[in-house]
């Protein structure tokens, strides 16, 4: 599935709806998301798991203000160069969610919007939970 995605990245989409979205998510998703992403304070370090291009990272940057942003997916990822040269966004490609290469209670919140639905849960949750602080929010789309 993996090569799929490396794929579909590669084509340049920011989000996982191809040509039916030009930019980034827009409406009720992203209002969700930015209505959470201001519900956590506006100095927390994120995971994005299966982030693809971006677009959640792209819309929380907005919102936190000194944060530490990390994105990962099992892909190979194609981020646009406006992303890719943002000091407080890290994205690392062909990394597993069910094995995260993070130190122990890293992460304030966790987030995931059609990603994580694609790793294997039974393993995945207790990974993120590894490297999600005591007390971290997470919130996912499937």
């Amino acid at each position: 599935m993996s090569d799929y995605w490396s794929q579909y990245w590669k084509q340049g989409h920011l989000t996982s709806f191809g040509e039916e979205i030009k930019g980034n998510y827009q409406g009720l998703l992203a209002d969700t998301w930015k209505t959470y992403f201001k519900s956590t304070g506006d100095t927390a370090s994120i995971l994005d798991i299966g982030t693809g291009n971006g677009a959640l990272l792209a819309l929380a940057r907005d919102v936190y203000k000194n944060s530490c942003l990390v994105g990962i997916d099992s892909a190979t990822l194609s981020i646009t160069q406006e992303l890719a040269v943002d000091s407080k966004i890290t994205f690392y490609s062909n990394i597993k969610a069910e094995s995260l290469p993070f130190d122990d209670a890293k992460f304030d919140v966790g987030v995931s919007q059609f990603g994580i639905e694609y790793s294997n849960l039974f393993l995945a949750i207790p990974e993120l939970s590894r490297v999600l602080k005591s007390g971290a929010k997470f919130q996912f789309v499937l």
